[in-house]
């Protein structure tokens, strides 16, 4: 059960209203209680307004448990124009959230 949402943009310092993400990944993480770095080819996320191309995104989800219960699950979108995850940033940013999960 998914209680609470905080979206943030690039570039804006406040939160923003909700942005679209993929619930299935959201799902598949929270279920398998293992997080992944994908492109989601599956989603309309729209199209590129130059190339006329579907503008897909490179997606990161990485849950934050702590004594084997998830309290959270970051989830990273960017487009693949601009940038794909890869397995030493995912490996990355799983430790900094196992140790900000035990700070929480």
């Amino acid at each position: 059960e998914i209680k609470s949402k905080l979206v943030r943009k690039k570039f804006i310092s406040t939160l923003v209203d909700e942005e679209y993400y993929n619930e299935e990944i959201v799902a598949g993480c929270i279920n398998s209680k293992a997080g992944a770095y994908k492109v989601d080819w599956d989603s309309d996320s729209g199209l590129d307004t130059v190339t006329g191309m579907p503008d897909w995104q490179s997606i990161m989800t990485v849950p934050m448990t702590k004594a084997g219960r998830i309290s959270a699950v970051l989830y990273l979108s960017v487009s693949i124009k601009t940038k794909e995850f890869d397995a030493g940033e995912y490996n990355y940013l799983k430790t900094l959230c196992d140790i900000f999960s035990r700070i929480y």
